[in-house]
């Protein structure tokens, strides 16, 4: 849950170049850490920890810090990948020469450590400079907001999503915390008083919607064509928009879900008759978890789940991820590419968890599934093989797995492509006639 207090905090900013600053915070002196291959992890900055964006007090400084945040990471997972090629190469330019070049070879290396150290440390201190000059210039006037603007929530949501899981661990006013939100994309809390604020014309049916990776709760929203959210609260549902950081694992970002769906129906103005879930992409399997983790801790609000609905979900994971993963393998095979394989391998767990999927459906519930393909025949070998060129159509449905789902739950199209699928016009109408009650 986001905290409210407000606290100054020295964290070290890490680079992602070598392996031992990937996994864990570097503890080598500034001076010391030139030795560490491709990386300075040696700057630390202090910043005021204010987690919480809607403080009244100072509204949007939290966004600004992000910003301050978001310099000082890109620097140095940038740099990092070029200083160690760099030093790849010049190694191996350099050691033609022989042993008689080893005055050369330290040279040439602390030349690069002197350039690549001034890069991370340049983009730190502007970092620490916006955070700082935020701070201040809050004190006089109303900080504009950053990461709920169209652009700043999709550069927000990118970079949780490439390293979510590390601005999660670091506690970064860059990450998000996950919650419903309401149209404005503030965060409703799991109180009587806020639910009741937020929604004025409560009904005993909800229906949480989770956003894919990189996403937020606004993909749901359409200009122009019906949306699925509109099609559910038409249908009797209210619904429940989640925004969450799609860097974290999927079975945290689940039990992290499970507990506020929890606080959620004990909180509600009126008692809960039915809970559905609807994910689109990632957003499936965090609904499948957040299922299974709720039947594990025996939470209420698990017994009304009636219908889970998974749209483009990659059960069996995506060859996207795939493809990164045997692209890193292939990259550290050589000296002057085992930096980009270091870089790859940095992206978040989010993202390898979609390497290879899960599907735990739960036995209980009406599970749908909707897949697409590109071309107009799904069956096509073409659309066959790419699927919505994010997911596949087997991977989509689950083909392959023990568990059957009716051919009545499962729809699939040609002519979408991943992105289609959310706003489709027949999927509205079929998602909405799956969950209308029968007469």
């Amino acid at each position: 849950m986001p905290r409210h207090n407000a606290k100054v905090t020295r964290v070290r900013v890490r680079a992602a170049a070598c392996q031992t600053c990937l996994a864990v915070h570097c503890d080598l002196d500034p001076i010391d850490h030139v030795n560490c291959p491709g990386s300075y992890c040696g700057f630390v900055s202090t910043r005021h920890d204010l987690s919480h964006n809607n403080r009244t007090d100072r509204p949007n400084l939290v966004d600004w810090h992000g910003v301050g945040d978001a310099i000082a990471i890109t620097t140095s997972r940038v740099s990092a990948p070029i200083e160690g090629m760099h030093r790849a190469v010049a190694e191996r330019w350099v050691g033609v020469v022989g042993q008689e070049a080893d005055r050369e070879r330290r040279l040439v290396d602390g030349l690069i450590a002197s350039i690549y150290r001034t890069v991370r440390i340049g983009g730190s201190t502007v970092g620490s400079a916006v955070s700082t000059a935020s701070e201040a210039a809050s004190d006089h006037v109303t900080l504009p907001p950053v990461w709920e603007t169209a652009k700043g929530r999709y550069v927000q949501s990118i970079f949780n999503g490439v390293w979510g899981d590390e601005l999660e661990n670091d506690e970064s006013p860059l990450r998000i915390n996950l919650g419903f939100r309401d149209p404005d994309g503030t965060t409703i809390p799991a109180t009587p008083t806020s639910l009741s604020r937020a929604f004025p014309c409560p009904t005993g049916r909800l229906a949480v919607m989770l956003h894919g990776f990189g996403e937020t709760e606004k993909c749901w929203h359409s200009d122009g064509s019906s949306s699925l959210a509109e099609e559910l609260r038409a249908t009797g549902f209210t619904v429940l928009g989640l925004r969450y950081n799609t860097g974290r694992p999927i079975t945290d970002n689940g039990s992290d879900l499970a507990d506020l769906l929890e606080a959620v129906w004990e909180a509600w103005p009126m008692p809960v008759d039915e809970v559905v879930l609807v994910g689109h992409s990632m957003g499936g399997l965090v609904a499948q978890a957040a299922v299974v983790a709720g039947r594990s801790s025996r939470h209420r609000w698990v017994d009304q789940v009636s219908h889970l609905v998974a749209i483009g979900t990659p059960h069996l994971g995506t060859p996207i991820e795939k493809g990164l993963d045997m692209i890193s393998r292939g990259l550290g095979l050589f000296r002057e590419t085992h930096p980009l394989a270091d870089f790859l391998d940095s992206r978040s767990a989010g993202i390898k968890d979609l390497r290879h999927g899960t599907d735990q459906r739960p036995e209980t519930v009406q599970y749908h599934v909707i897949a697409g393909a590109i071309t107009m025949e799904p069956t096509h070998p073409v659309g066959a093989l790419v699927g919505d060129l994010v997911v596949r159509v087997g991977s989509a449905i689950g083909r392959g797995h023990h568990h059957h789902t009716p051919s009545s739950n499962v729809m699939v199209l040609g002519g979408r492509n991943h992105a289609d699928l959310v706003h489709d016009p027949e999927v509205v109408s079929h998602v909405g006639s799956w969950l209308t009650p029968s007469v």
